[in-house]
C-alpha cells in the first residue's frame, strides 16, 4: 500500500514540474520582429523632406521608436523600442538626405534621380532589412502652384489736336505800313507711359505760350522747334496741352510752313521717330 502512495506521488511531482517549466516557456515566448517600408518614396529637389519609418509617427521619440514612446504597427513583434540604420552596400541614400536612429528619413535632396536602398529595423535580438526606392524630381517638374503675375501694361501712345481757333486781322502799323496778323490757339490731348516726350508746335517766334497740363514742360524741342512736354514718374497716364501765340505784338503768317499747317508729336523716351502724329491747316479764313 506504501508502494502504490509513494507512486502516486512521484507521477504528481513529475506533472507539477512539467507543467511549470510549460508556463515557463510560454512567459519568454517571443515572435520575430518584422518590418515593411514603402516600396515608393517621392521628394523634390532642394525642397524639405521627412518621412518616418517608425508608424503611428506618435510613437517614435527623440532616439528611438516604439517601447516607452508607444505601441507601434510599423515595425512590430520583436523587443521594442526599436531603431533603425541604412543598410551598407545597399546603395546610397539621395544626397542631402539621412535617416535618424528613431526612423526619421530628413533632410533637402540636392540631386535628381532615382535612388534604390535598403533601411534596417533593429530590435534587442533581431535585425531586419528591406529594400525601398526613392525618386526625386525636379524642381522645375513639378507643377506650380504659385498665382503667376499679370503680364505688363501694354504701352499706348495718342496725340490729338481736338481743337484750333485762329483770328486773322490787318494791323496798320507805323508809315501806313499795313501787315496780317494771325492769332492762334491749338488744344489738344497726349497720353504715354513714363518718359513719353510730347512735342509742341512753335507758331509764332517770339510770344508763344505752352501749357503741358499734367506733364512737365521742358524748352525747346529734340527734333524740331518747338517745346516739350515730358511725363514724369507719378504724373497721370494723359494730359491736355496747349499753344497760345498770345502777346501784343500781332504774328505775320510768314511764320507758318508753307502748306499752313502744324502737327503736335509723341515720342517713346528719345526715340527719333515718333510713335504718333496729328497735323491741323492753320489757314484762317
Amino acid at each position: 500500500m506504501k508502494l502504490m502512495q509513494d507512486y502516486l506521488l512521484a507521477i504528481l511531482l513529475v506533472g507539477i514540474i512539467f507543467i511549470s517549466g510549460c508556463q515557463q516557456q510560454t512567459e519568454h515566448q517571443t515572435y520575430k520582429l518584422l518590418f515593411s517600408p514603402p516600396e515608393l518614396l517621392e521628394a523634390t529637389e532642394g525642397v524639405d523632406y521627412s518621412y518616418s519609418f517608425c508608424k503611428p509617427d506618435s510613437a517614435m521619440s527623440d532616439a528611438s521608436c516604439g517601447g516607452p514612446a508607444g505601441d507601434t504597427i510599423n515595425p512590430t513583434w520583436g523587443n521594442p523600442p526599436y531603431s533603425f540604420s541604412h543598410e551598407n552596400g545597399s546603395g546610397l541614400l539621395p544626397e542631402g538626405l539621412t535617416l535618424e536612429p528613431n526612423g526619421l528619413l530628413i533632410g533637402i535632396p540636392t540631386v535628381t534621380g532615382k535612388y534604390a536602398f535598403s533601411v534596417c529595423a533593429k530590435d534587442e535580438q533581431d535585425e531586419v532589412c528591406m529594400p525601398t526606392t526613392m525618386i526625386v524630381k525636379l524642381k522645375s517638374a513639378v507643377k506650380n502652384e504659385t498665382p503667376q503675375s499679370p503680364p505688363p501694361k501694354p504701352e499706348i501712345f495718342d496725340v490729338k489736336i481736338n481743337e484750333m481757333s485762329c483770328k486773322w486781322t490787318v494791323k496798320t502799323g507805323d508809315y501806313n505800313v499795313k501787315s496780317d496778323c494771325v492769332r492762334i490757339i491749338s488744344r489738344g490731348t497726349a497720353q504715354g507711359p513714363v518718359g513719353a516726350r510730347l512735342e509742341l508746335p512753335l507758331l509764332a517766334w517770339s510770344t508763344d505760350n505752352f501749357d503741358c497740363g499734367n506733364w512737365t514742360h521742358k524748352t525747346g524741342a529734340l527734333i524740331a522747334v518747338g517745346s516739350t512736354c515730358v511725363r514724369k514718374e507719378g504724373q497721370p497716364e494723359t494730359t491736355n496741352w496747349m499753344v497760345n501765340t498770345g502777346g501784343d505784338d500781332c504774328p505775320t503768317k510768314n511764320y507758318f510752313n508753307s502748306d499752313r499747317s502744324h502737327s503736335v508729336k509723341i515720342y517713346k523716351d528719345n526715340d527719333l521717330d515718333p510713335q504718333k502724329e496729328d497735323k491741323r491747316n492753320t489757314v484762317c479764313q
